[in-house]
């Protein structure tokens, strides 16, 4: 991800590297990219057909994907383990990455359905993130909304889901909160 004008990897992205390495340790070293230097010189000069290379090369690689399928974690399945535990049920709590980010999920998942927002430092520090709740009565039962984060950006959705799933756009939710604090401030 971007802080200012620099990349700084996500933890996400530090996890995957390292597994990388550790399942292709040769195509990952310097002595690697020399000898593949080599052969791309050799193949340039006529010694060398770059079919036989490639034959050679992918040969190796195939049996060190085979090994990765089978030995490598499925993050996206089974999720980063943390010391959180699932206020709900007991169970613990695991970081999982979709489609609006990463957020904390339950292991005991489908029976629990808890999920927590979190945010990950570069250093790898989880921070759950609360929710922040608006003076808004949900449209659906009356209870209160919260600010939550979606692919098309922030909405509020009932704070009483599961059971509600009454939600609002966050513009025209937002309007109405200025201007009832607005009227608050006027008086």
């Amino acid at each position: 991800h971007r802080e200012g004008k620099q990349f700084r990897p996500t933890e996400l992205g530090v996890m995957i590297n390292d597994m990388l390495i550790q399942q292709f340790p040769t195509l990952f070293s310097e002595s690697f990219t020399a000898s593949m230097e080599e052969d791309l010189d050799q193949i340039a000069e006529g010694g060398v057909e770059w079919q036989d290379m490639l034959t050679s090369f992918y040969s190796q690689l195939s049996g060190q994907i085979e090994t990765a399928k089978e030995h490598m974690q499925d993050l996206k399945k089974d999720g980063m383990p943390t010391d959180y535990k699932c206020e709900e049920c007991g169970s613990d709590m695991v970081v999982k990455w979709g489609r609006n980010g990463q957020f904390l999920a339950c292991t005991n998942y489908p029976d629990c359905k808890n999920t927590k927002e979190v945010r990950i430092d570069v250093m790898g520090k989880i921070t759950v993130e609360e929710p922040e709740k608006v003076e808004k009565p949900c449209p659906e039962c009356g209870s209160e909304l919260m600010v939550k984060r979606g692919r098309f950006g922030k909405f509020l959705a009932c704070t009483n889901y599961p059971d509600c799933s009454g939600t609002e756009r966050w513009a025209t939710s937002m309007a109405f909160v200025h201007l009832k604090n607005a009227r608050l401030t006027d008086n």
